[in-house]
């Protein structure tokens, strides 16, 4: 990845508590075209695993919400400016959990406080919106939806 600068990485996580033993010895402060994330589908993983991403020496930080499958409120993470971006997106594949659109339309508003982009990339499977579930099966049905709620920013 070092000798690949001209290559932009973007490393996801959900067990950020194993990554400082395994950094480079000449991983200083990180280096420019590495983008860690982690991810937080909950509450619960949110306060388990932002602070450890905000003592992690990395350039660019930011967090995968998938499955989205609980509200989450990470407004003093993001107030500290160190994380650029939020993605989320439902669950899919066999028995998915429920993605509520007053989560996402949250953690948007959250994000936009703070001036961080947020982007909704899937409604997932199971959807729910406006006290009405959805069962969406095609992912690219849920990718249009996604996009056409106009959340990203």
């Amino acid at each position: 990845m070092k000798r690949r600068s001209d290559v932009k990485f973007f490393l996801l996580t959900k067990r950020p508590e194993r990554v400082r033993a395994h950094l480079p010895k000449n991983w200083g402060d990180g280096w420019e075209n590495i983008f860690f994330n982690v991810t937080c589908e909950n509450q619960k993983r949110a306060d388990e695993r932002l602070p450890i991403l905000m003592e992690l020496p990395f350039k660019h930080k930011g967090v995968m919400c998938a499955p989205f499958i609980g509200e989450v409120h990470m407004e003093q993470y993001l107030a500290t400016g160190q994380i650029e971006q939020v993605l989320c997106g439902g669950e899919n594949y066999e028995n998915p959990r429920l993605c509520n659109y007053d989560w996402v339309k949250s953690l948007r508003n959250q994000c936009e406080k703070e001036n961080v982009s947020f982007c909704f990339v899937e409604t997932g499977t199971e959807f729910y919106k406006d006290g009405r579930r959805y069962h969406i099966a095609k992912k690219l049905t849920q990718s249009e939806m996604a996009y056409k709620s106009g959340l990203t920013s």
